[in-house]
This record gives structure tokens, sequence and C-alpha cells, in this order.
């Protein structure tokens, strides 16, 4: 039996502690059309605004038919839209904000981890405060009109009388002088619509090249890490390769790879859900999902979700039902220890913590070829036929007593018949590039029903494969990530219903160390 935990998880998550600095500046980041920029020393005196200019409180920022992009740090952003003006008028570590005098903005404020700094908005009429959402403030100044909607998360808005109401995501309040407040109203669904396409909130499964790329050009204004490069995959390949890191809630991270080449586009994510909110540092949680002796681990995973797509076909993973189990080993297996760089091996009999998955599915194009249920309750015990039943092609279950077979190790020999894999190195033993094949069947000696390639490659910006002596001399583990960071990784896959097409994902593993999910 192959392939019993998320797969992701094995192939990458180990150790390196995240690097993360933050500094109190201003950066006016993008410019589109005319700007300009006014600083308090010479309020009168506007000038051609440029990327990288360097803001302080007191200057003030306005566009004609253009745009501009302000970066108050990481993952802070304030896009200033046509025919708008505002003042830098706050700056510290606690708070920061701008007064709007004038037109449109959107607020992309993230709350960091270890550093609370609240954000406002303030107009003449009143103020929007936030600790970390998505929201946009437009300001009629003839009218004396301060327009506010919340995309994501929550915000505080006050008049200057003393009022105060809070608007939840999908709220709009307008807020006027010498006027009392309303209550909120739902953000008209003609708006709310034309905001979710410029910004969808979520890479997800199912979507065509532009709202994967608009996805993620939302996502990755929030998150943590991110990286990017054009490197040769290993057909030889020009491919742009994105990566970024979030956290969509507190007991989450999402991993989100793209792929663009110049005749297809392919994307991947993986989201995984734990049993309690997740540290600053995301390396505490998981150097040791892959099992602990001892006491039980502090953190485990419930849930995972990973998609695989080129937009046009997909493959998909779910699992639920996460719990720990202390298991007696029936084999010997090594545990790596990244605080003190060192391999254990723990010896076959001895106990060991590990993170089961009660349900898995695994789906091809929306239809599901494998997965597995509890044979009866809930918190299996194992991953063998005393605790679960096994579904092929969504037709066939395996279950002990059942139809199949009658005992656990009978269900085992007929699930490996009718899910039969074989793993070989076509170009060589000394090489990477590992071929799992997996056919499917629904009956014994019965015909190929589904069969599916993952083609697996180690491979450099270049496109030369890595050999086994690449990494020969690596003595620790140490050693062997910084070795590790001179390659990628690479997956093909294709499947008898793709139609002669693949899905191709280049993965660097540097952000991962960064991040804390490669030890």
């Amino acid at each position: 039996m192959f392939w019993r935990t998320a797969p992701l998880l094995n192939l990458f998550f180990v150790f390196l502690a995240p690097d993360f600095c933050f500094s109190l500046e201003i950066i006016l980041e993008q410019v589109k059309g005319r700007v300009e920029v006014a600083s308090k020393a010479a309020p009168a005196s506007w000038q051609p605004a440029r990327p990288g200019m360097v803001l302080k409180i007191g200057d003030r920022v306005r566009t004609a038919r253009a745009k501009a992009s302000i970066r108050f740090g990481p993952d802070r952003v304030v896009e200033l839209g046509p025919s708008s003006a505002l003042m830098i008028d706050l700056l510290t570590e606690e708070k920061s904000g701008v007064k709007l005098v004038g037109g449109k903005l959107k607020a992309f404020w993230k709350q960091l981890v270890g550093l609370k700094t609240d954000f406002q908005v303030v107009t003449s009429v009143g103020v929007a405060a936030v600790r970390g959402t998505e929201f946009g403030v437009g300001f009629d100044h003839e009218n004396k009109a301060m327009d506010v909607e919340v995309y994501l998360g929550s915000v505080d808005v006050a008049t200057l009388r003393g009022e105060a109401v809070t608007l939840e995501e999908g709220q709009r309040l307008v807020v006027l002088e010498d006027a009392p407040l309303q209550d909120p109203q739902m953000i008209d669904g003609r708006i709310s619509g034309s905001v979710r396409l410029e910004t969808q909130r979520e890479v997800a499964l199912g979507m065509n090249r532009e709202q994967v790329q608009a996805a993620a050009a939302y996502e990755a204004r929030l998150a943590e890490y991110q990286e990017g490069k054009t490197m040769l995959d290993a057909f030889g390949v020009r491919v742009r390769l994105e990566e970024y890191i979030t956290r969509p809630a507190g007991n989450q991270f999402k991993f989100v790879v793209l792929n663009e080449r110049q005749s297809r586009f392919d994307y991947f994510y993986y989201l995984g859900t734990f049993n309690k909110s997740l540290p600053a540092d995301l390396s505490v949680a998981l150097k040791e999902i892959d099992g602990r002796t001892g006491s039980a681990p502090e953190y485990y995973q419930t849930a995972y979700e990973s998609v695989r797509s080129n937009t046009q076909d997909s493959i998909q993973e779910n699992a639920t039902g996460g719990h720990l189990v202390e298991q007696t080993l029936t084999e010997d297996e090594v545990l790596y220890h990244p605080d003190a760089d060192t391999f254990e091996t723990i010896s076959a009999g001895s106990k060991l913590w590990k993170t089961l998955f009660d349900d898995y599915s695994y789906k091809v194009n929306g239809t599901e070829k494998f997965g597995w249920a509890p044979l009866s309750g809930s918190n299996i015990q194992a991953y063998d036929y005393d605790s679960f039943k096994t579904r092929i092609l969504n037709t066939t279950t395996i279950e002990k007593g059942g139809a199949l077979c009658a005992t656990a190790a009978t269900c085992l020999s007929v699930e490996e018949q009718l899910r039969q894999a074989a793993i070989t190195r076509p170009d060589g033993s000394d090489t990477f590039h590992d071929r799992l094949v997996i056919a499917y069947r629904t009956s014994i000696g019965g015909a190929i029903e589904f069969s599916e390639t993952y083609d697996f490659y180690v491979v450099d910006d270049n496109g030369n494969l890595a050999k086994d002596a690449d990494f020969s001399g690596n003595t620790s583990g140490k050693e062997y990530l910084e070795t590790l960071l001179k390659w990628n990784y690479q997956q093909a896959i294709t499947a008898s219903v793709f139609g002669g097409r693949k899905i191709d994902l280049v993965v660097e593993p540097k952000i991962l160390m960064k991040a804390g999910l490669i030890q």
C-alpha cells in the first residue's frame, strides 16, 4: 500500500527558521500615469512622482488620470485611484494613517505577527480604522460624503461627532457631514462583482489562466514569503516561476506555485489546516509533522487540500479527519531533527506519534479515482484494512468482509491488483528522474480503465538533471539544504483522460526553506 500521507509534506517539509525584518518607511512603489508629490516643507511645489520615492509625514500625493501604489511595509499597500489626493498623516510602530483629501483609495493591510500596527483613513467627515483587512474609501470633497466598503475583514468607522459603527465583510456605509450614521448596507452586487473580478480572493480549482493570475495578484499582497525567477525546465523549455505562502486563517497556511511558459500555464496550491492557530514561526508547527517519539506533538494537521492544474485538466486531493495516533513501528524509520541537525533511527517496535486522516479523496478532472473512509466510526488507528475501506474508480469498494476480500491481508492484495503501481528511473539509476505509473481496474484481471504517469525530476536552472553524485557528499541536513538551493523540483503528470495533455509544474525549494517548510 502506498500514498497514505500528504505527498507535498513528505516531499518538502523540513526546517529552516524564517528571517523577518520591518522598517518604518513609506515607499511610493508604483506610478501609472501622471502622479505628483509635494513635500511638507514645500506644499505648493508639486513634483513628478518616481517609483522608489520615500514619503514622510506631511507629504502629499495626487493623481490625474492615473494610479499610485504606496507601500507601508510587508503586505501593507494603499492604492490611490484616479483624480485622488492624500496626505501621509501618521507613522509610528503602533499606528499608520493617511488623510484622504478627495477621490478613492483601496487598502490591503495585513496584521503581521509581532507587529500590531493599526491603520486609519481620515477624511473631513469621519475615520475608517482597521487592524488587517482589505477595504476601499471614497471621499467626495464637494458634497462632504465618505463612502467605505469592506471586501475582507472588518473596519471601524467613526464620525467626527463621535458616532461609531463596525462594518463587516461585504458591507458598505456612506458617512455625510453633520448627518447621523445610517445602518450599514450590503455592497451592491454590481460593485461587489467588479471588485471580486479585479481582485479575486483565492487561487482555486476550476479557474482559467486570467482568473488564476488575478487571484494570485490579490493573494500575493498578503503573502508572508514570495519568490520568482525564470529558468529552463527538464525539457529545455523556458518557464517563469512564481511562488508565495499565505495564511488564509490562523490555523492554516497556503502554498501557491504558478508556472508560465510561452504555450501553457500550470498552477499548484496546497492548503493545510491544523488543530490550532499556527505560531509566527511556521517551522515550530511543521518540524515534527513526520512523527514524534515520547509525548504527542502540539501541532498536527486536521485537513489538507491540494490542486494541480493546467487550467483544463486537474488533480485534486482532499483529506479530512486528521488526528494523532501513537503507532508501533513495524520497520525502522529515520527522523530528522533540524534543531540539532541530526538524524535519529527509530527501531521497529518503538512507539511513534503520527497524523492519520479518516477520509481521503483523489480526483482527476473532477472524478474520483481513489479514496478511503473509516471501516466504522472515526479516528482510524492505522492505514490498513482493519481500520478503513477504500474506493477504486468510485465504483469498487474494498473492505474486510466484503465481496472482494475476507481479511485485511487479502484486501491489501486486492488493492494492489486493482491499483497497480510501478516505479522506474528512465534516465538511469544515478539520475534524478523517477517515473511512477499507476493503472486502475475495477476487477481482478480486468482491463485497465484508467492510468496515470508521474514523472519526477530534480533539475537546475539550466535544465540539467541532478545525479546521485551531486548529493553524495552531504553528511548532514544542513549540507543537504545548501546543495538543494542549486536545484528545483519538477513534476509532469499525464493521464488517460487528458487527451494527450499534461500538467507540468516546477517548484523552487528556496521559498520553502525561508518559510520553514523545508527542514
